[in-house]
């Protein structure tokens, strides 16, 4: 099925000559999701009004101001009273809330997990958009509901060189003579668009980052939103400090004074000297050079849950005792939860497990098992390994600890009283 997403391209197709490079209309590749859409506007309105769920209102004109945002949670008196035309509504995260939009990113596995950001819901009246903009990373927009029309415009082809994958300020760079200043969005003013598509249900396009778009509603319209991330460096170099805290914590630079005579200028006690700027280094790129660091930076950053609270209602229903969990585990298999993210990183003899944003250093023969979480969502507890629980191996704990987190789930069917048994 997933080959037939792209038509007559395919995945490599679409990867060689697509991906990060330029735009793709593909009519009816998602005409299965549309015809069995488990939701509608007035369920994404419902999901807006909820605390846990990440929302936006966009609309045209509101106050006397154009193009303003406001984030959720709403009240149903503020949704009631949109007008006819002019706003989207805008629903974070839905592979937390609904199953079959957790089972559609099972269509996007031929790229690494730690790419997937979400899958947003925009819902628009006739004539609604959240205005003409660009985004800073790749996005499968599929129309589910009505028919929206999407004005495309490249940047200009000397951005990013030879190599057509322009950076964040690049793009930004390239973009700002046309970004409107009386809006906290980023809206264009007179871009340049130049191809027209009208997307119907079931229609899928592609956007590489940096592409301008204006997807306006020709009708109640809603679109779903894959959209597919990069790691942001800051995020990455602080939870890389954090790793390196721990192994660099008791090491001290060396006393200046014992490197040998002139290796300190006694007549300037303020300043700091190059050895020892040097010697700061060298302690600095020693754990940066850390492979097994580095991976627990990388897989905190990439597993991140978009939403702890969705985490957090999974752990408090998870609330078998552990040889109840064994007990259902070795029975059912293990499921990982709805928006959950795995990942994991596999250096020589290091292997990294990475889950809703925590990390856990695994055995090598774990390997398999790590993989069929990644990539099936679904894993059976080895029975040799796992006869009682106070005897199981530390991967069964790991599981158990893991379930205990809300990341993955047991399935048991509900035990109805025998009729018999009653008085």
């Amino acid at each position: 099925m997933i080959n037939e997403r792209f038509g007559k391209l395919g995945i490599e197709g679409f990867l060689q000559h697509h991906w990060h490079k330029k735009p793709l209309f593909v009519a009816g590749a998602f005409n299965d999701v549309a015809d069995e859409l488990e939701f509608d506007e007035h369920d994404l309105a419902a999901f807006a009004t909820d605390e846990a769920v990440e929302s936006r209102l966009v609309r045209e004109h509101h106050e006397g101001r154009e193009w303003t945002v406001q984030n959720g949670p709403f009240d149903d008196e503020t949704l009631e009273q949109l007008p006819a035309g002019g706003w989207s509504l805008l629903v974070q995260g839905l592979e937390q809330w609904v199953p079959s939009m957790a089972a559609l990113l099972d269509e996007f596995r031929f790229l690494p997990n730690w790419r997937l950001d979400d899958i947003m819901a925009s819902f628009a009246p006739p004539g609604g958009s959240v205005g003409p903009h660009y985004d800073q990373y790749d996005v499968f927009l599929i129309q589910v509901k009505g028919k929206r029309t999407w004005q495309l415009g490249e940047l200009p082809a000397d951005i990013g060189g030879k190599s057509r994958q322009p950076s964040a300020g690049d793009i930004s760079a390239a973009l700002s003579p046309w970004l409107r200043t009386d809006t906290d969005l980023k809206i264009l003013k007179d871009f340049p668009f130049s191809d027209t598509f009208e997307a119907n249900p079931g229609d899928l396009l592609y956007l590489p980052p940096g592409y301008a778009h204006f997807g306006v509603a020709s009708e109640d319209a809603i679109t779903l939103s894959v959209g597919f991330r990069s790691i942001d460096p800051a995020q990455l170099a602080l939870y890389w400090s954090e790793e390196a805290n721990e192994q660099l914590t008791g090491r001290l630079l060396s006393d200046p004074l014992r490197r040998g005579p002139g290796s300190v200028t006694t007549d300037d006690s303020g300043r700091i000297d190059s050895a020892s700027l040097a010697e700061a280094r060298k302690a600095l790129l020693s754990a940066l050079d850390d492979c097994p660091l580095l991976q627990h930076a990388f897989c905190r950053a990439a597993s991140e849950s978009r939403n702890s609270s969705a985490l957090g209602e999974q752990a408090q229903a998870n609330g078998l005792t552990a040889d109840e969990w064994l007990a259902a585990a070795l029975e059912t298999g293990l499921s990982c939860r709805d928006g959950s993210r795995f990942v994991y990183s596999h250096e020589g003899d290091s292997l990294v497990f990475g889950v809703d944003g925590d990390t856990y250093d695994c055995e090598a023969g774990w390997l398999d098992h790590v993989k069929t979480l990644c990539h099936e969502r679904f894993v059976e507890l080895p029975v040799s390994e796992a006869e009682r629980f106070d005897t199981a191996s530390d991967l069964v704990h790991l599981m158990f600890k893991l379930y205990q987190h809300g990341s993955v789930c047991v399935h048991c069917d509900d035990v109805e009283d025998d009729p018999d048994d009653q008085d």
